[in-house]
């Protein structure tokens, strides 16, 4: 069964991607990147003012049908001394 999720990237218009309701936020990241045709899947998801963790599914960060999800800019690396 398939859902649909609306995505707002900075400074763009918001788009609509369909995907399964089991999917993983790495799978929509992934779907998001073929739709667009960008390297969005460096990118940050947020939703609710949280960071959504790739490996989670969409369901265990409850993101439901119609939500929208924010994307960000891309993930910076810490260096830790």
């Amino acid at each position: 069964m398939s859902t649909q999720i609306h995505v707002k990237p900075l400074r763009e218009q918001s788009f609509t991607v369909d995907i399964r309701r089991e999917a993983t936020v790495a799978d929509l990241k992934h779907a998001i990147t073929e739709l667009k045709g960008k390297e969005y899947d460096k990118r940050r998801l947020m939703y609710r003012g949280s960071d959504l963790l790739s490996n989670r599914t969409l369901s265990e960060s409850k993101v439901e049908h119609g939500s929208m999800v924010h994307l960000s800019a891309a993930v910076r690396h810490r260096n830790h001394h």
